[in-house]
């Protein structure tokens, strides 16, 4: 499943240079549309941070990869792990707007909800 996220660029923003740096400057505006669950990755983790890797444009199409940072807790020190998920996201300039589809994890179900 995804999700569409729209972020509404400044009117002055329309070149593919100009909506690169507007990203890199105003993560803020956007992160919104980012993928941050690690529950996917391991039933104990959590979330810890992102960073953002690379940001490209071309002809309104937006690529950006990200790095998603997480923790996970089992209570035995040999056995807590933490780790690294690499993901992208992409989107497009729509009349002003940028429209970024994000994935969506399903639902876990519990073992008696397959039944």
């Amino acid at each position: 499943m995804y999700r569409k996220t729209p972020v509404s660029l400044p009117p002055s923003i329309r070149t593919d240079q100009g909506i690169a740096a507007w990203l890199a400057a105003n993560p803020d505006e956007w992160e919104e549309a980012l993928d941050l669950e690690v529950g996917y990755v391991d039933d104990r983790a959590t979330y810890e941070g992102h960073q953002i890797d690379d940001i490209r444009v071309s002809d309104g199409h937006v690529f950006i990869q990200y790095t998603v940072e997480y923790d996970a807790y089992y209570g035995c020190k040999d056995m807590d792990s933490a780790g690294e998920d690499e993901r992208d996201i992409s989107g497009d300039l729509v009349d002003g707007t940028l429209i970024f589809e994000t994935f969506v994890p399903p639902a876990r179900q519990a073992p008696d909800d397959e039944l």
